[in-house]
C-alpha cells in the first residue's frame, strides 16, 4: 500500500500521493498517481479513435510526472517510487494539465524520444482538451500536432510496432480534422495485423467518404472485440502488437 496524503475518488479512478525520484537529476518530490483504475468494461464510453472517455482531468494528468528541480516531464512510471511520506518532500510544480503534456513532449524531444512517444503524448493532450472543454483552437492544435508526430512515428523503419493499427488511428484523426482524402489513404492501410474488425473500419471509412467529422463511440460488442477478446485470441493480439 503507498504512501498517501489524501485519495481523490473519481467514479472510476482514485488518484493519490506518492514520493518519487526524478531519474534525470536525483530530486524526490511529491507527485500524482493513479492508484486504482476500473478496469476497461463493454459499457465504458470510448471513442472510435480507441481512447476510453475520462471525464475527470486530474486522471489523465496524473499519469504524468513533472520534477520541480529540473521540470523533466515523463510517463509517472519511468519515476521509481521512493518510502518517503509526499508530504515530507517538495510537491511537484502545479500546472495547468494542458501545460503539463507539453511539457512532456518538450522533454521527449530533448532526450531524443521516438515519434510514437511524443505521439502518444500528443494524443493524451488532445483528448484531454476536448474531455477538459478547452477552447476550440487549443483542441484543435493538439488535434494538428497528433497527427504531425503519428505521421513521423509511421515513416520511422527503425523501430518495430503495430503500425497496422496506428494507421487506422491516424485516419480517424485526420477524418475529424476534415482532411478526408489523406484518411481514406490511411485506411485503405489498415490490414488483419491491426486487430480491429472490418466493420469497424469500414464504418469510419464510409465516414471520411461522407465527409462526416463528428467523432463517433464504439458500441459495447466493439468494445468487447477490441479491449476484451476472447482468452483464445490474445496470444495472437500480443505477436502482433
Amino acid at each position: 500500500m503507498s504512501n498517501t496524503v489524501e485519495n481523490a475518488k473519481t467514479n472510476e479512478f482514485i488518484i493519490a500521493k506518492i514520493t518519487v525520484v526524478c531519474p534525470m537529476c536525483s530530486n524526490m518530490f511529491a507527485t500524482d498517481y493513479i492508484e486504482h483504475m476500473q478496469d476497461l468494461s463493454i459499457n465504458s464510453k470510448v471513442e472510435a479513435d480507441l481512447h476510453r472517455v475520462i471525464d475527470d482531468k486530474m486522471v489523465r494528468t496524473a499519469l504524468l510526472s513533472m520534477c520541480p528541480a529540473c521540470l523533466y516531464t515523463w510517463w509517472f512510471s519511468s519515476f521509481k517510487t521512493h518510502y518517503m511520506l509526499p508530504q515530507l518532500v517538495v510537491d511537484a510544480p502545479s500546472i495547468s494539465c494542458s501545460k503539463k503534456f507539453a511539457h512532456a513532449i518538450l522533454s521527449g524531444r530533448q532526450f531524443n524520444a521516438h515519434a510514437l512517444d511524443t505521439a502518444v503524448l500528443a494524443l493524451n493532450g488532445w483528448w484531454l482538451a476536448r474531455e477538459n472543454n478547452e477552447p476550440a483552437k487549443s483542441v484543435w492544435n493538439w488535434l494538428e500536432l497528433s497527427i504531425i508526430e503519428l505521421e513521423k512515428a509511421l515513416a520511422d523503419t527503425t523501430i518495430n510496432f503495430n503500425k497496422s493499427r496506428y494507421s487506422y488511428i491516424l485516419a480517424e484523426l485526420l477524418r475529424q480534422s476534415q482532411d478526408f482524402a489523406k484518411a481514406l489513404t490511411y485506411f485503405k492501410q489498415v490490414d488483419k495485423r491491426s486487430m480491429l474488425p472490418t466493420q469497424l473500419i469500414d464504418s469510419q471509412f464510409k465516414l471520411a467518404i461522407d465527409k462526416d467529422s463528428t467523432p463517433k463511440f464504439l458500441s459495447p460488442a466493439l468494445i468487447e472485440q477490441i479491449f476484451l477478446p476472447k482468452f483464445v485470441n490474445r496470444d495472437y493480439l500480443q505477436k502482433v502488437s
